[in-house]
């Protein structure tokens, strides 16, 4: 799961270079489609149905910490990078600086 990971937040960086981006930021709604569908996919396992009591489970009952798939379904779910998901930032220029005067 590390090495998706990493293969996708190289996407993200290579996006930045490529597209003179300084930031990327995910967009309220792609973060709440994620974590819904994470919830819709915990629903009913072993770690959220009958009581279970572990770091896992969060204050609320919701498990916030594993991924509810396989690891190939997480290797598939991280393959590209997807620039809709995020917002982007160009970087501000500043203006050029008057040389010092001796």
């Amino acid at each position: 799961m590390i090495e998706a990971q990493i293969a996708y937040l190289r996407g993200a960086l290579d996006y930045r270079r490529q597209h003179g981006v300084a930031r990327l930021e995910p967009t309220a709604l792609a973060q709440r489609q994620y974590v819904a569908q994470l919830d819709r996919d915990t629903e009913g396992s072993v770690w959220t149905a009958g009581g279970c009591r572990s770091w896992y489970v969060d204050a609320t009952g919701r498990n916030s910490t594993l991924w509810p798939g396989s690891v190939r379904a997480y290797q598939r779910r991280l393959a590209h990078f997807e620039i809709g998901d995020y917002a982007t930032e160009r970087p501000h220029h500043l203006p050029a600086r008057e040389p010092a005067l001796a």
